[in-house]
């Protein structure tokens, strides 16, 4: 065997094991979700937990219990859906509380930063359009949390209003934001764990009933992973 075939064969399973060993690290890294009928936290106003559903969404991974979400039952839909580029929820306002998320521990969001174990809300908006903001999500539609201990308004409050909410989390110039994103009619039955193997994260898939009918509203709310450029 020449020193140039052996060089290739070297190469291909130098390849093959490190292929070998992504694929492990992937199925060790799993998500599951568990569905219980659970009714929203005490921590969260009487009026907030009214709006929601009494069935909790678990995920669990690999170090077990991640988060725990309750969905609002129906979603107040916009007056007229909104023409904004790279929005997909068009039919959702801007700080519409959509639901509420309990932390067990202390963990990351979208943008990296360390968000304490605790109760809170999750209100919608729309990322800027700015420069500090390019290459963070594919569309603009996103969660922010806000603490349950103030944010204790059902109805729906002003962009500003959202963000000033959720700066009380992470005590920076910056909101704790979590992407958003649309899912497919063929992405399977929701609520679901949905991967992304193209930017390496995991979703909660579940589905929003808009008010007044239509179709609902599939989503993904990234709960593992971050921005690409964080």
């Amino acid at each position: 065997m020449t020193t140039r075939v052996k060089s290739r064969v070297l190469l291909t399973l130098v390849l093959a094991a490190g292929s070998l060993l992504a694929a492990s690290r992937a199925a060790a890294q799993t998500y599951k979700l568990e569905k219980a009928a659970a009714p929203p936290p005490a921590a969260l106003s009487a009026a907030v937990r009214d709006t929601l559903s009494p069935e909790v969404l678990r995920v669990m991974g690999p170090r077990g219990l991640l988060c725990e979400v309750w969905l609002r039952k129906t979603l107040p839909a916009a007056a007229e859906p909104t023409d904004e580029a790279d929005v997909k929820m068009v039919r959702l306002a801007e700080g519409t509380l959509v639901g509420a998320i309990h932390l067990p521990d202390d963990t990351r969001d979208f943008r990296q930063q360390i968000i304490h174990a605790g109760v809170y809300t999750l209100r919608y908006i729309w990322q800027p359009v700015t420069a500090d903001h390019l290459g963070l999500a594919e569309q603009r539609d996103f969660l922010l949390v806000a603490p349950a201990v103030i944010d204790t308004d059902s109805t729906a409050v002003t962009h500003d209003e959202t963000v000033n909410l959720s700066l009380k989390v992470t005590h920076t110039k910056h909101p704790s934001v979590w992407s958003l994103a649309p899912l497919a009619a063929g992405s399977g039955a929701l609520p679901a764990i949905v991967r992304n193997e193209d930017n390496d994260t995991w979703m909660l898939g579940f589905q929003g009933t808009l008010a007044g009918g239509g179709n609902p509203l599939r989503m993904g709310l990234v709960v593992v992973g971050h921005a690409p450029e964080i």
